[in-house]
């Protein structure tokens, strides 16, 4: 931890004593933080741009920061470096063409950068049992890369397996087979083919054949809600670190919300300063020619992230 703070002291131009210092308040710091982590069984990291600067990437606010950059390169559009950031650039088409231009060429400086000390630090909690959960404002994707899971969606596939064959055999075994009774269109052969309906009107109602006692009978709707439960719950366990704002890993359409690995040749699109359009939006445009119905809306490709004055998608 000591190399990890004071490494990002040796960049900043100041004095002799005024940089003494400033080592002997991060060993202060240090110190406070070893206490706090071997006392503690769990902790929970929160992060920003800071901790990729010495990557290569730099932030937002610093007086050689992203803001300040942007302001810089482009005197006459943007004001504060911010407005490259904000939801309301998409009403300005000079300003999407510099967005565009930007992420691209953002990407490719993420792409290009390596795990730092401190990222290298959350691998040690993590792997040491005492990571809760790592939360990120960053977008450049350094916590997947030392191996922390960012997915936030999991199914658990080996307990609903193994539950999955529980159920059969305890519902094959008897010599009359179940009666299903089910809302679904479809024919009712799994139970799981109704697994999306939400509410206790609509849910899957099955029978258990007369032979089962009671008991048995409360065991296995028991069992049936428990199966339900977890296809429709989240594994906590699962996700390492959450990215708060998206990542530079993926694009979006505007549109139908697909999404796309964001390769180098769409980053030489972005680069351009023009907005790929979506393929999936195009197929379908097509087709809606092909057997002559009116056309629809078409979208483009974006980056993955949440900028200002935008809802998070998972909210």
């Amino acid at each position: 931890m000591q190399r990890l703070i004071l490494s990002d002291l040796d960049g900043e131009p100041c004095s002799g004593s005024r940089k003494k210092q400033q080592q002997q308040e991060a060993q202060t710091i240090l110190d406070e933080i070893r206490r706090a982590v071997q006392a503690g069984q769990r902790c929970v990291v929160i992060t920003g741009a800071g901790i990729s600067v010495s990557s290569g990437i730099p932030d937002f606010r610093s007086p050689d920061g992203l803001f300040q950059q942007l302001k810089q390169k482009y005197p006459n559009s943007v004001s504060t470096g911010k407005d490259l950031f904000d939801a309301t650039l998409f009403s300005d088409p000079g300003m999407i063409s510099l967005f565009y231009s930007f992420m691209g060429e953002l990407r490719n400086l993420v792409s290009r950068a390596n795990c730092t000390p401190t990222h290298a630090f959350i691998k040690e909690l993590d792997e040491a049992g005492k990571l809760l959960r790592c939360y990120t404002q960053n977008i450049d994707s350094l916590e997947k890369r030392i191996g922390l899971e960012t997915s936030l969606h999991q199914t658990p596939s080996s307990d609903l397996s193994s539950l999955g064959a529980n159920l059969s055999s305890e519902v094959d075994s008897p010599p009359s087979p179940p009666e299903v009774v089910t809302p679904c269109s479809s024919p009712p052969e799994l139970v799981s083919d109704c697994s999306s309906l939400d509410t206790e009107d609509s849910a899957t109602v099955v029978a258990p054949p007369p032979s089962l006692t009671d008991e048995e009978k409360k065991t296995l709707a028991a069992k049936r809600r428990t199966v339900r439960r977890r296809q429709t719950t989240l594994d906590k366990t699962f996700t390492r670190a959450v990215q708060l704002h998206g990542d530079l890993d993926n694009v979006i359409c505007t549109i139908c919300h697909t999404k796309y690995p964001f390769t180098e040749k769409l980053a030489e699109e972005f680069c351009e300063g023009a907005p790929p359009p979506c393929p999936r939006c195009k197929e379908i445009e097509m087709i809606r020619d092909l057997v002559g119905k009116r056309s629809v809306a078409s979208g483009v490709l974006r980056p993955d992230i949440v900028l200002y004055n935008e809802n998070h998608p998972q909210s």
